[in-house]
């Protein structure tokens, strides 16, 4: 069973599933290489800490499985963002991003948000497919992320 809990994002956990995230992004994208480590405008980590945002860490025995964090987003009161949903591939295939996302929406209504917002790149369908059947739906972009393909929201 996988334990989700907030987790400081500078803890070892939570560094070892952002750095193999970011890889894994970096390999999936399918457009020109990118200019930089993160775009302009990408929130820093430190957005996913308290007072206006969570980080998530799952472990599965113990050991670090999955992650996703929340931020304030700055387009309305009541507004948060899913950033950083990231399953480990070992850990697939499981429902544990079923379980982050729900434990993300959790984290979000705590925080006081009435909707969730993401983005996504065309190339993980998988995660696209998790979003839609979890209830989120498109909306026009919300933000210039280069790599984001498609602009989801959800009302929590």
């Amino acid at each position: 069973m996988a334990a989700i809990r907030p987790e400081p994002v500078e803890s070892p956990g939570a560094r070892l599933l952002l750095t193999e995230y970011q890889a894994e992004v970096y390999r999936r994208w399918s457009g020109p290489p990118p200019a930089e480590a993160m775009p302009a405008g990408a929130p820093a980590d430190s957005e996913l800490a308290a007072p206006h945002g969570v980080f998530l860490l799952a472990r599965l025995d113990g050991r670090p499985a999955g992650c996703a964090g929340v931020r304030a987003l700055g387009t309305g009161p009541g507004t948060g963002e899913l950033k950083r949903l990231y399953v480990r591939p070992s850990a697939r295939g499981h429902g544990l991003g079923r379980l982050l996302l729900a434990a993300a929406e959790d984290a979000a209504r705590a925080l006081g948000h009435t909707r969730l917002r993401l983005d996504t790149m065309a190339e993980l369908a998988e995660a696209r497919a998790l979003y839609t059947a979890a209830g989120y739906a498109d909306i026009p972009p919300y933000n210039t992320n280069p790599y984001a393909a498609h602009w989801l929201e959800k009302a929590l």
